[in-house]
């Protein structure tokens, strides 16, 4: 039985198929861009970074929504840099998922010494029993200290 155009587009609509026109989500963190404010310019982050992930959850999994925000403020606490991403289609899109891609990402464009901060338990968790990536590194409360 042939699929009429009503029933193909109720596959893209109920998400059972991915529309060929769907926006693709940054797949490398080097295609996630830094937009920077007040007059700063890098090509990395450093000092007091916040993350946070968040999420629309959707009864059809696929459609559920995701994403990961960092911000970085200066000693003043005015905002220097932001940096928001959707997650990729591999990972699950929860709120979970979305927090630790937002430490991933703040710890792909970092540069020492900085504090990441972050309001997800299980980020703080993960990170602590890592390896430290960086020499002195060290985690404080809900904090990581890179130097």
């Amino acid at each position: 039985m042939a699929a009429t155009s009503l029933e193909e587009i109720l596959l893209f609509y109920r998400g059972t198929i991915l529309h060929p026109d769907h926006p693709l989500p940054a797949e490398e963190l080097k295609q996630v861009e830094i937009q920077w404010h007040n007059g700063y310019e890098a090509d990395t982050i450093t000092g007091q970074i916040y993350t946070d992930g968040a999420c629309k959850p959707h009864k059809i999994r696929e459609l559920s929504r995701a994403a990961a925000g960092v911000v970085t403020l200066n000693e003043e606490g005015q905002k220097m840099a932001t940096i928001s991403a959707l997650v990729p289609r591999h990972p699950p899109r929860t709120a979970p998922s979305a927090e630790f891609y937002a430490a991933q990402i703040a710890s792909g464009k970092l540069t020492p010494p900085a504090t990441m901060h972050t309001d997800c338990l299980n980020v703080y968790k993960a990170a602590k029993a890592l390896p430290q990536r960086y020499s002195g590194a060290m985690q404080i409360g809900s904090s990581f200290v890179v130097r």
